[in-house]
């Protein structure tokens, strides 16, 4: 039985890359981008990153593109 997800859930880098973008961002990526700025919002609880379902869901919504020069129409 699944569980629904909810956008305030929390996800943990590996959980991001797998669940949400189906392994094609390698954790690294996304640990590089957090270093230098892009890719989606993140918390830092102490010494522990965790992810917003919604925050990456609006990152990939943002990054969405129709061709090469222009994004996509926005959907509802």
């Amino acid at each position: 039985m699944n569980t629904p997800q909810s956008p305030d859930d929390l996800l943990t880098t590996e959980q991001v890359s797998s669940e949400m973008l189906g392994n094609t961002v390698p954790p690294e990526t996304l640990r590089r981008w957090r270093r230098v700025g892009g890719g989606p919002l993140f918390k830092k609880l102490g010494a522990n990153i965790r992810y917003r379902r919604g925050d990456v869901q609006a990152w990939l919504d943002a990054n969405t593109y129709a061709s090469n020069y222009a994004r996509a129409p926005a959907t509802a």
